[in-house]
């Protein structure tokens, strides 16, 4: 196998990056557990090349080159998934775009730019920026997911989707499956099945979206022995490296992978059946509905109401508006807005059919929402 100088192979040498994407895979290799094939990682030094220069290097264009033609070779194509790491700024994993089932040289050396360009314009001080990204096999899987290695029950959390991305999940806010399996007995304590409208499937372009059928949309995502093999990895991962947020895939050969795994910060707090608790916390104000960046302008010191689970809407609205709290109306738990807020520390609940008008006072207590 060739030797390069951007590209590592992650099961042969350890890389030291902050990136959460990638030591998460190194979590997963270290830990004997499935994870995505041929996993490999672009150093973070072609990202500060590109902002000293504004270009890629010659060296690195053959060397990706080479790269994809020895992915032709196998007839495989990639998966481009950047990874930022910043030592001030919070949730720039979640701004540079994934790229999947890729192979065309023009299209990933565009991917490259046009992620290395989106931070550049995002972030305060670029120059403090470690850049990094998994160039992994592209795989085939029928479902996937997101889950929690514990909730607020002590349970095991697991949200499940048909196809193969977690995009739906992560910043659609489709439908989905949940399932609560007890850490003890692995026992399947709760499942709820969705009437799921749509999925993700693979193409000649890369990924499209295609309507279920009738019968499709209200069959389960996973059966017994799926949600058991996820606890497993589950209870697995948890020993090695504490509470974890796990991305998960069922191949099309029927072999369980985890993706990733992060760092999953959590505390204790009283939870309504009806509320999800994203960040706890005790808040008390006015109702600012918003749905787009020109509403924000009126959410400052108050609480945000929003449908609108696009990350750049929601980076704006805490860091330039700073609400006291945020209420999401769609989506997960683990969705991509929601792992900001997370990270941001924000007051926030997922409530969905939530009634509710602008201006009104409201406070949120203990996981329940009060009208003032």
């Amino acid at each position: 196998m060739a030797k390069f100088k951007y590209f590592v192979d992650l099961r042969k040498e350890n890389v030291k990056v902050n990136s959460k994407k990638v030591n998460g895979i190194l979590e997963l290799i270290n830990a004997g557990v499935p994870t995505v094939p041929d996993p490999w990682v672009m150093r973070s030094e072609l990202y500060k090349y590109f902002l000293k220069n504004k270009k890629l290097p010659e060296d690195f264009l053959k060397e990706l080159n080479q790269f994809l033609g020895m992915l032709k070779k196998n007839d495989k194509t990639l998966s481009y998934r950047p990874s930022v790491y910043s030592p001030t700024e919070t949730g720039l994993d979640l701004y540079a775009k994934n790229k999947v089932n890729v192979v065309d040289f023009e299209e990933v050396r565009d991917a490259v730019i046009t992620s290395f360009n989106t931070i550049i314009r995002a972030v305060k001080s670029p120059k403090k920026i470690e850049f990094s990204a998994l160039m992994q096999t592209f795989y085939d899987s029928n479902r996937c997911g997101l889950l929690h290695t514990t909730n607020n029950e002590g349970n095991i959390y697991i949200e499940a989707i048909f196809g193969q991305h977690t995009n739906l999940l992560t910043r659609e806010g489709a439908e989905y499956d949940t399932y609560e399996v007890d850490k003890n007995s692995l026992r399947t304590v709760n499942r709820n099945i969705a009437k799921k409208t749509k999925t993700l499937v693979k193409s000649k372009s890369g990924l499209v979206h295609r309507k279920l059928s009738e019968n499709e949309s209200v069959k389960p995502v996973l059966n017994n022995n799926q949600i058991n093999e996820l606890a497993g990895y589950a209870l697995k991962l948890e020993k090695a490296y504490g509470p974890q947020e796990v991305e998960w895939a069922v191949l099309t050969s029927g072999e369980t992978i985890i993706q990733g795994t992060r760092r999953l910060e959590i505390e204790k707090f009283h939870m309504d059946a009806k509320i999800k608790t994203i960040y706890p916390g005790d808040v008390e104000g006015s109702v600012a509905i918003a749905k787009n960046s020109e509403d924000l302008k009126n959410t400052e010191g108050k609480i945000l109401v929003t449908d609108n689970l696009n990350v750049d809407f929601i980076m704006k609205a805490i860091t330039k508006q700073r609400p006291v709290g945020v209420i999401l109306t769609k989506g997960s738990i683990m969705s991509h807005a929601a792992t900001v807020l997370r990270e941001m520390k924000i007051p926030s609940f997922l409530i969905e059919n939530l009634k509710i008008k602008n201006k009104e006072k409201i406070k949120l207590e203990r996981g329940h929402v009060k009208k003032i």
